[in-house]
């Protein structure tokens, strides 16, 4: 169809519904294209674009509104810190270098979609409604369609402003991944979670120390050192099972974060990890804090 008018939507009314529909009157009728385009770079100069400005899709599987607002989310952390000259080096190029390739893959995976849906062939229709009976009430299909979907499988572990410095025992997530949420308990003894605790501005320094040996003793020396350097730009916490403070009694919050041992993490404003250490020492945290913060 090229052009929209009241007769050629009568007709497709009348093919397609099951009752009777009368259509009068329309305010406003236009015909509804898909395109497909993204621009080349997210950053020119002072000019940074987001959202539609940026990438442009199919409507399938609902990706526009939360591309978009990561989006925002994602610059509006890193503008703060620039017009308060608190940014480091090459903050604000990670835009573009983070987000560029999610546009990229929302692009392919609605094209993907859209091309699905509108298959003309019937034996390609066949094929579609077959394997989507068999497979889509799988578990692991579901999980990964959620995990798509939602857009809870985006990662930035190659930007320039993550650091993962693990070096013994499992690493459950890595820098760059988005940062899981769990149960705490509060200083004063009442229930809450991690993400609760890190509504608001500012990254947080998180430590994980149990009991009193060196390494626990170091990482509560790297938390309050961070807190010490950057006091009106990290907030901080360190989570132990049993010593007063924030507790995780039943160590849920210790499992997502693999915290085996002592381990300390900082998350990003937007709810990435940007560092993931069991470093024993200042480096690693001086090295990310450094890169991303200046100290005023």
């Amino acid at each position: 169809m090229t052009e929209a008018d009241e007769a050629t939507v009568r007709a497709i009314m009348a093919a397609r519904s099951p009752v009777l529909v009368e259509v009068s009157d329309p305010a406003w009728m236009t015909v509804f294209r898909i395109s497909e385009r993204q621009v080349p770079r997210y950053r020119h100069d002072r000019i940074f674009l987001a959202g539609d400005a940026a990438h442009i899709h199919s409507p399938a599987g609902g990706q526009g509104m939360n591309t978009g607002m990561q989006d925002a989310y994602n610059l509006g952390w890193k503008l703060e810190l620039a017009l308060k000259q608190n940014a480091g080096d090459g903050l604000l190029e990670s835009y573009h270098d983070e987000r560029h390739p999610v546009g990229a893959m929302v692009l392919a995976t609605t094209g993907r979609m859209l091309r699905m849906i509108d298959l003309k062939s019937m034996v390609g229709r066949f094929t579609r409604d077959t394997l989507i009976g068999l497979l889509g009430p799988r578990e692991t299909v579901q999980s990964r369609m959620r995990q798509q979907l939602s857009q809870h499988n985006i990662a930035y572990h190659d930007s320039a402003i993550t650091l993962n410095d693990w070096h013994h025992g499992r690493q459950a997530i890595k820098a760059g991944d988005r940062a899981p949420d769990g149960p705490l308990i509060d200083p004063d003894g009442h229930p809450t979670t991690l993400f609760e605790v890190m509504r608001g501005p500012g990254h947080l320094v998180l430590g994980f120390a149990d009991g009193a040996d060196a390494g626990a003793d170091a990482v509560r020396h790297v938390v309050e050192a961070a807190e010490y350097k950057h006091p009106d730009m990290v907030k901080t916490m360190i989570v132990s099972r049993d010593r007063p403070g924030w507790r995780d009694p039943e160590g849920e919050l210790h499992k997502r974060y693999g915290a085996s041992g002592p381990c300390h993490f900082v998350i990003r404003p937007d709810g990435y990890i940007g560092l993931a250490s069991n470093s024993p020492d200042l480096v690693p945290m001086g090295r990310y804090l450094g890169g991303i913060l200046q100290h005023a």
